[in-house]
Order: structure tokens, then sequence, then C-alpha cells
């Protein structure tokens, strides 16, 4: 064989070896970034309570931020209280935005993602000045709560309250301001944000009674079909409430409806 021939030859195995070389390191890349590239496809709907601004303020900085970090785009399905439930239960929807922690003991198919995504305040509203400290103060009182709100809704049958459901907060005040009822027991920030709302010859007639009644941690639920996700979403928001992302924004939020 010539100089030149063994010199093409040579050249020909040389290229031959770099392209398997390089078509290894894009197997391997790929299969490296499989889920993250899987998951940048996927998107994945919560319910969320109608007209809930917890809901929205969870969806807007916390929930689309952890999951945007983790590939994952997300977005809502707007229902009533207890169809929101049954959908995210039945896998209709993917999960629950923010439910209290111990929802899947009735809805055993929601998996809680382990870290708090905000802190509720429970709190009642009359249209008298008054003190009241816990739940058991409304003890054979007549009570408003909205349908749905599973930890009034206990609150009000262990405690003893005669209570009235009702679709949505504006029919608290409604029941509340025409005196079929003497209070109102509600999230907090939803009902000074309706207040915000009202006329204010209405809305100067109704007190928040303070401290408030209870609070309760928040907490994101996966469907169990997503089970897979859940390790990947709890390090993210993991990463944000250490970071103080979670939290820095809340205060603001309750003062721009005082």
């Amino acid at each position: 064989m010539t100089k030149k021939r063994k010199a093409i030859a040579t050249l020909l195995l040389f290229l031959v070896i770099a392209f398997i070389c390089s078509h290894k390191v894009s197997a391997d890349d790929q299969g490296d970034n499989f889920d993250q590239y899987s998951h940048a496809q996927q998107e994945l709907v919560f319910s969320a309570k109608e007209n809930n601004i917890i809901d929205d303020f969870v969806f807007h900085h916390v929930l689309t931020e952890a999951y945007n970090r983790i590939g994952i785009s997300i977005d809502l399905s707007l229902l009533p209280n207890e169809r929101a439930l049954r959908s995210s239960n039945s896998g209709v929807t993917d999960g629950e935005m923010a439910r209290i922690e111990k929802v899947n003991k009735i809805y055993p198919f929601l998996i809680r993602v382990p870290v708090a995504i905000f802190m509720s305040k429970v709190s009642a509203f009359s249209l008298q000045r008054q003190e009241l400290s816990g739940f058991w103060a409304l003890t054979d009182k007549e009570v408003a709560i909205e349908r749905g709100i599973k930890i009034i809704e206990q609150a009000a049958i262990d405690n003893r309250w005669q209570y009235y459901k009702v679709r949505s907060t504006t029919q608290l005040f409604d029941m509340l301001l025409r005196k079929y009822t003497e209070f109102a027991v509600v999230d907090e920030l939803k009902a000074l944000r309706i207040l915000s709302t009202m006329e204010e010859s209405k809305s100067r007639q109704v007190y928040l009674i303070q401290p408030p009644l209870h609070k309760v941690p928040l907490y994101h639920f996966l469907h169990k079909k997503h089970e897979n996700l859940l390790p990947k979403i709890t390090d993210s928001l993991k990463k944000m409430e250490r970071q103080g992302l979670i939290k820095e924004r809340m205060p603001e939020l309750y003062q721009r409806y005082r």
C-alpha cells in the first residue's frame, strides 16, 4: 500500500471514530436530560377555588415558580369548593392548588406536598365590636360559614355552632348585614378583599374580630398519578422557602385590603 493510500485509510478511520464518539455523547446527553425535556413539554392543571385570592396568590407567586424550576408549566381550573376537590381527587385535574393538611383524609387520592405554602387566618366578623378567643367561643352562637371550607365546617360541628352554609363569601356578608346571623366565619384575607369591593356604607358596619380564631398552614396536593413528581416539587419548594420567596409577600397581601 502506498503512503498516499495509508494516509487516506488513517484519515477515514479517524473520521469514523470521531463520528461514533460524537453520537455516543449526544445520546448520553439526551439520556441525562430526558426527564427535563419531557417535563418541559408537560402542563399540569390544578383545581382552584373560584374567586379565591389565596389560590390566586399561590398560583402566581409560589407554584408557577416552583414548577418552572423543574421544567413544568401549570394552569388553573376554577371551580366551586366541593367540585374542585372532587375533580382533583378523581384525577380530572392534576391536584389541588392549596388546601389544609388533612384534606386527603377525606379525599384519599390526593398526596400532600410537605411544604407549607401559605398561612391562612380564620377570623370572625360581626356587626358589633367584641372579643373572641378560639372556635369554642362561638358555641351555641348563630354563625354563617362558606360551604366546602373543611376546617371551618369541622369547627362548626365540634364546637356546636348554630351554623348556616352559604355558597360564597359575598353571601356571608349579605346574611350578616341583614342580621340573619350574628357572626360570619371565613378566611380573613378573602373577607377583607370582598369588603373592599362593597359600598362603604355597608362595609363600615362590619367589624373584624381580632385575634384570628385560628391559623392554619395550607399545602399543595398532587393527584396520586403524579406521585413520581413529589420529590422534585418538594425539593423545589424547600429551596424557595430557604430563599424567603414563599413568605415575603404575605404581609403585603394582607395589608393591601385593610
